[in-house]
């Protein structure tokens, strides 16, 4: 016959186990309920060439499309560049709309790079938002469309949460402006070109093309043509839809 301490031993190590039990599992369901949490807001953005690596050469100098990077939605509202009303709804395609990139670098001074407090200073200047995918996203009003991105110029294209580390140094910024974001391609351009000015002067970096040549009015008339037949391509695209 058992002896009854060694039965109440036993009764209270299984009660103890099932205990430690219960509270792992409820432990690990937290933790999952957070990181769900973490991305709500934050759906994989519509199928672009950004995630596939597509869209610019691979020549060693842009390095944004390494490292598998892919864009998302913040659920968060910008609070420091579009201050005006909600964006327009955009129309529910059936299909996949064209896509046209724009990327711009900031170049930090030959042999100064752009410190951790100083992009720290200019992502909270600008109200750009930390995404999950470690870029910084600047949103339109409504925070519905990620209006263009915030990377770092070498591999990995990304950011720690950290900026001002004191070790912290990029030689410069990469910023993308992936079209469409609104039904008026050719104003957001204007828009998109006008911030990336700010951006350098805020800084006190040098706006130049994907390739780390400083831009020349010749070269902004050229880009500026090619969203107006961009503009044009998806304007036709959307009267397809209706």
């Amino acid at each position: 016959m058992t002896n009854p301490s060694v039965l109440i031993l036993r009764i209270t190590a299984a009660i103890l186990i099932i205990l430690v039990i219960a509270v792992t599992a409820l432990a690990i369901r937290r933790n999952r309920r957070r990181e769900r949490d973490r991305h709500d807001g934050h759906p994989r953005y519509r199928s672009s060439s950004l995630d596939s690596g597509i869209g610019l050469p691979d020549d060693g100098v842009t390095d944004f499309e390494a490292g598998g990077v892919e864009m998302h939605k913040t659920s968060r509202l910008n609070p420091g560049f579009f201050s005006g009303g909600k964006a327009p709804e955009p129309p529910k395609p059936r299909g996949k709309p064209p896509e046209h990139l724009i990327p711009l670098t900031i170049m930090a001074p030959q042999g100064q790079p752009f410190s951790g407090k100083t992009v720290a200073r200019l992502v909270q200047n600008f109200g750009l938002q930390y995404s999950p995918n470690h870029t910084y996203e600047l949103l339109t009003a409504g925070g519905q469309e990620i209006f263009c991105t915030l990377l770092n110029v070498r591999r990995p294209p990304t950011f720690p949460e950290q900026l001002d580390s004191r070790d912290a140094s990029y030689e410069g910024l990469l910023l993308v402006l992936q079209l469409p974001v609104s039904q008026k391609p050719v104003e957001d351009w204007e828009t998109y070109i006008a911030l990336a000015h700010e951006m350098s002067e805020n800084c006190g970096g040098k706006l130049s093309d994907h390739n780390r040549r400083p831009l020349n009015e010749r070269d902004l008339e050229r880009l500026r043509k090619s969203v107006e037949a961009y503009e044009l391509e998806y304007l036709n695209w959307l009267r397809r839809q209706s």
